[in-house]
């Protein structure tokens, strides 16, 4: 069997955090109505009573962006940072266009 969920997300920042958290909001919902979601390797070889389930117990999710160690924090930090040293890295090259013009400019003047 396999399911599907969609959601739009606005604030692109959490991303991962939300995917995970939603997630775990829909196993949650799953157990709570009694639906056992288990992994394709399970094998249920031992005998059982009949009406026996394997549901995990409930967690509660946090907030997205309050863990400082969330693969969020991490993958945009890094993506921010690389766009950060980018910029900088233009600034100076046109800082050294703009000097190289203005010398240009003035042996010019100067002939």
């Amino acid at each position: 069997m396999t399911y599907q969920v969609s959601a739009l997300l606005t604030d692109v920042k959490h991303l991962l955090d939300k995917r995970r958290e939603l997630r775990a909001r829909v196993m949650d919902a799953l157990h709570s109505e009694g639906t056992e979601i288990v992994s394709p390797s399970f094998m249920n070889t031992r005998a059982q009573a009949k009406n026996k389930v394997y549901l995990p117990p409930t967690t509660k999710s946090e907030p997205a962006g309050k863990d400082a160690t969330s693969p969020d924090a991490t993958a945009f930090d890094k993506a921010r940072d690389a766009a950060l040293k980018e910029r900088k890295r233009l600034s100076v090259l046109a800082e050294k266009q703009s000097a190289l013009i203005t010398r240009t400019e003035q042996r010019i003047t100067k002939t």
